[in-house]
């Protein structure tokens, strides 16, 4: 089966890159979704560890994560969030998006 599911940016991944953050629309269409992917001989770093304690996505069953992973399989699937809450909660999902970009050898993607 061909997948629908078109990713820009993926040539911006290399055997550096320890992070993905691949952003798209959420299921109602109407928001951002984010799915993080970290290479599988990196450790979870503790900015992931924080957000996973206070906000426990888990969207394994996205096709876009299934197509993420058989695409490069030498990445593990971690955590998703979307940018669809109150102010408070989206500068929350926003902080810990930017320390992982500032702070590890990350890229963005979108899909559609």
């Amino acid at each position: 089966m061909i997948s629908k599911i078109k990713f820009f940016g993926l040539e911006d991944i290399n055997e550096k890159t320890e992070f993905v953050i691949v952003f798209h629309p959420t299921s109602v269409r109407s928001g951002l979704a984010i799915d993080i992917f970290v290479r599988k001989n990196v450790k979870k770093p503790r900015v992931i560890k924080d957000f996973q304690e206070n906000f426990d996505y888990s969207m394994e069953e996205c096709q876009v994560v299934k197509e993420f992973l058989k695409r490069f399989p030498d990445f593990r699937y971690l955590i998703s969030g979307d940018l669809m809450h109150i102010a408070s909660i989206t500068f929350g999902v926003l902080c810990m998006l930017f320390k992982l970009y500032k702070n590890h050898k990350c890229v963005l993607v979108y899909a559609e």
